[in-house]
């Protein structure tokens, strides 16, 4: 998906949006196949765990379940984002990207976006404790820090100064255009947890079967809000750079060789 080669101007929230869903769409199998061995799996696996504990005596196995599928989510949510990041950005610039190239992508940035995450994550939780204003501002003035790990290859805390600098001047906008994903995803939630509400509620035949369904309604929700977040993100990214920068597409694609 080669974008046009926009050389300054003004950030554009309905390109934004556009190019996010256009990079889901072009690249659906990619980001489907990885968010389901990434995302969805270890969501069963934590789900099966939970469900063992909530409806049945507590026993090591639902234990056991609980760790296992908690750590492969945290490790695949990194891997995951450094897949759709990478993936998106490419897109974008007319060089598209198979799974296998996805992935070795998405492991190569593990450990720095991890890294980030775990620095943003402190970072977000003081400001959201001293004040939530705080939080919200740190949270749009860091949108694209991790495209900066990805598509830069700069540092954790080079990462977060490239992101203050991108996001000047264009906060509010960003700020509307999370609250857009926000919404959607919540949009997204309630319609598959009407699905299976309304599913277990024609066809269950004891109170056992609702958490089947849980644990099939949880890992769609998830991998879906993780896919838009990404792609969302890697969408902002992409526009600060060549409205900011006058980046060319090519200019963009460089920092992937």
């Amino acid at each position: 998906m080669a974008t046009t080669d926009f050389q300054g101007g003004s950030f554009d929230l309905g390109r934004v949006v556009q190019r996010t869903f256009a990079a889901i769409s072009q690249n659906w199998l990619v980001f489907l196949v990885s968010s389901v061995v990434l995302i969805g799996i270890p969501s069963v696996i934590s789900g099966f765990g939970h469900g063992q504990n909530i409806f049945m005596a507590s026993t090591p196995a639902a234990m056991v379940a609980i760790l296992v599928g908690g750590l492969l989510t945290l490790v695949g949510t990194y891997v995951l984002q450094g897949v759709v990041v990478f993936t998106t950005i490419n897109g974008f610039n007319g060089k598209p990207v198979d799974l296998a190239g996805a992935l070795s992508a998405g492991l190569r940035f593990f450990f720095p976006l991890l890294g980030l995450g775990i620095v943003m994550g402190i970072g977000l939780v003081i400001g959201f404790i001293v004040l939530i204003v705080p939080g919200i501002i740190l949270s749009v003035m860091w949108v694209v820090a991790a495209p900066a790990v990805v598509a830069e290859k700069r540092g954790i805390m080079e990462s977060f100064q490239r992101s203050r600098d991108l996001t000047r001047g264009s906060r509010w906008l960003i700020f509307a255009i999370i609250l857009v994903y926000f919404i959607i995803a919540m949009i997204v939630g309630v319609a598959v947890s009407s699905v299976g509400a309304a599913s277990t509620g024609s066809f269950a035949t004891g109170a056992t079967e609702a958490p089947i369904a849980a644990f099939v309604l949880t890992p769609i929700v998830n991998v879906v809000s993780y896919i838009l977040s990404s792609a969302g993100v890697a969408s902002i990214y992409y526009e600060l750079r060549t409205v900011k920068e006058g980046a060319a597409p090519d200019q963009v694609a460089s920092a992937f060789d």
